[in-house]
Order: C-alpha cells, then structure tokens, then sequence
C-alpha cells in the first residue's frame, strides 16, 4: 500500500515546540488549520485508488472538508471478483464534495468524537457483482447494526448526515444470462439522524433514523423510512416505502436475467409496505396496486423459454396470477421471511419486501 500527498500546509497559534514534536497536543491547539492537496493512497490488496483533490481542516471552525473524493477499482468489472476467486462488489465512487461541521475534538484524548452535521453533495456509486463464480468458502456472515455499533471501540457520534441528489446503480450478472443487468436509483436525498457506536454516551437511548426520497430507474418516486433503535440486541426495527406509479418493464432487464421472469404487459399503480425486522426474520403487509400483469417464465439453465416455461406461463396467468389487484377490494401481500445471514441489510430488506409483493401476486 502506496500513499501520497503532493501538498500540505499547516498554520497554528501559540505553539508549544516540545508538544508539537511529540505530536501529542497537535489536533488540541486552539488555531489549528492543515490544507492539502493531491492526496493518493493505492490499496493494492482490495484493487482500489483512493483519492483526494484537496482537504481542509479549521480545528477552531470545528470543519473538515474535501474535494473530489473516488474509490477507484484498479480491475476491469469481470476481473475484479475473478482475480479474488470469489463473489465480492466491485464499488466505484465519486464524491465531488463533502464536509463535517460542528466537529468536537477536545475528547479525542478520552477516544470520543462528535460531528453535529456531515453533508454529502452529488455522490455516483456504481456497484457491479459477478454472480457467474461461486461465493467465498465457508459462512460468511454479513453483521446488522447492533454489531457493528459494538465493532467499534471509539466512541463516535453524527447527529446529521445529508446526502443530495446522489446516484446509485447497482449491476450484476448472473448464469445463464449472457449480459448483466443493472437497476438506478436516481435524484436520491436522505438524512440520516443519530449515528452512534456502542461506546458513545448517548448509544442506549438514540434511535436512528433514515429518510429517503430517490426515483427508482429515474422514473417513479420512492420514499423510504426507516427507524432502528441499533441499541436493540435483537436489531429490531421497521421499515415503510411507497412507491408511485410504474411500468415494470423500465426494470426488465434485471427481471429477466436475474429473477427470470418476464413482463409482457401490466402496469404498477402504486406500492405501500411496512415491515418490521429482527436479526432472524421479517413481518409485515404489503399493498401494490397494479393492472393487465402478464408475465412469462424464464428457463434458469438457458435463460430462454421452453415447453415447461410455456406451460408455466398459461398456468400462471390463466390460474395463478392475479392480472389485476385494484380499488375496492384490493388483496394485501403478507411479508414474511428469513434473513439469509450472508447478505447485507439492504438484501434483507429488498426479500422481505419481495414476499409481499409474491404474496399479493398469486
């Protein structure tokens, strides 16, 4: 691992020389500003460049902010998770700015901060994984906030985080398909409140609070809320979206060659889910609005369709599938299901969300 730093600067008032060399009072002087620029660190292990236009740190403004921030894969996307010989996300990101303020580092001695607020503006993520290779040997486990608030032996506390008018695209690829497919979440804000580590003094009583309003395939508004008491042992919390009207085909690429499934025709009116959760499993109710749905199925070794998925087809929309789910009488989806423990939070809560849907579908 390489790191560089092509400029830096450093201005302090009443300076104790002896301090200063031990480097043990540097960040506790009350005029204390550090700029630089240029800043490169090569990560060789995990195929990333780090990098950092230029940074500024204003101890008595109580501010800490950087310019042009990217996690940058070393690897093209196929080569990336080939060259691990294992399934892992291959993340690109940029940050064009972003800032802390209300910065708190007299406590730093007693390993405690707080940041009052921390903004995020404009970031791009592209998420790519390579589903056609086997995962890692062995269970991993992907932790909840419970543990990792409790992963953390400093104590850290963000009152605030703003992210606006962020980008996200997730892509993946899996067998049979011949080609990925990729879903976006466009224009998307949120907020963030009360982001603690167990070690911080307020980590009992605060609950985190998410909020978020983006447009899936920068076509229908979705808002999510989420509240998570991640001092809860048994990381319950709760979850509600809504989503506006949409065609399911804008998604059809991911659909048909990762869910293999096709949509012929059909239209979602509307979308409201609310769930709770816990380290184990999910419960709650789903209610999608939607019309004229005709779906075919997909043969999962070809990826095509064969007599079986004909066969499928006329079953399920003759018999199974209900074409409509409409006002007055519309059927509510139950959610319910397992956490599988070897995927993110995000994965949980999009499955559990995913029952419902099934749920009020057959």
């Amino acid at each position: 691992e390489l790191f560089s730093i092509s400029d830096i600067s450093l201005e302090a008032e009443d300076v104790d020389v002896n301090k200063l060399l031990d480097g043990s009072e540097l960040l506790f002087m009350e005029h204390l500003l550090i700029q630089g620029a240029g800043v490169k660190w090569n990560i060789q292990k995990d195929f990333y460049d780090l990098t950092i236009a230029n940074f500024n740190f204003d101890k008595q403004a109580g501010s800490f902010s950087i310019a042009n921030v990217a996690l940058t894969p070393l690897l093209p996307k196929y080569e990336f998770s080939e060259t691990k010989g294992f399934q892992l996300d291959r993340i690109n990101l940029e940050i064009p700015a972003l800032s802390l303020s209300g910065m708190d580092l007299n406590s730093l001695a007693n390993e405690h901060i707080n940041v009052e607020e921390l903004t995020i503006d404009q970031p791009w993520m592209e998420v790519f994984r390579n589903k056609r290779i086997d995962r890692r040997e062995g269970l991993n486990v992907k932790p909840l906030l419970n543990e990792l608030a409790h992963s953390v032996d400093f104590s850290i506390g963000v009152n605030k985080t703003t992210i606006s008018d962020a980008t996200i695209i997730y892509e993946e690829h899996k067998a049979p398909s011949d080609s990925s497919a990729a879903i976006s979440f466009d224009d998307l804000d949120a907020t963030i409140s009360n982001i603690r580590t167990a070690s911080h003094p307020n980590f009992s009583e605060d609950t985190l609070k998410l909020h978020v309003e983006t447009f899936f395939m920068d076509t229908a508004p979705l808002t999510v809320d989420v509240r998570y008491p991640v001092f809860n042992e048994a990381d319950l919390h709760t979850v509600k979206a809504t989503l506006g009207s949409l065609n399911p085909k804008v998604a059809g690429n991911m659909l048909e060659r990762s869910g293999f499934v096709r949509v012929e025709e059909g239209l979602v009116e509307s979308l409201e889910a609310e769930f709770e959760l816990n380290s184990e499993s999910s419960s709650g109710e789903a209610l999608i609005l939607y019309r004229d749905l005709k779906i075919s199925f997909l043969n999962e070794d070809t990826g095509e369709q064969g007599f079986g998925e004909k066969f499928k087809d006329f079953i399920a929309n003759t018999f199974s599938i209900k074409s409509d789910n409409m006002e007055p009488d519309p059927t509510i989806g139950e959610i319910a299901f397992e956490r599988e423990v070897e995927k993110s939070i995000f994965a949980y809560w999009w499955k559990s969300l995913l029952s419902g849907i099934q749920d009020t579908i057959k």
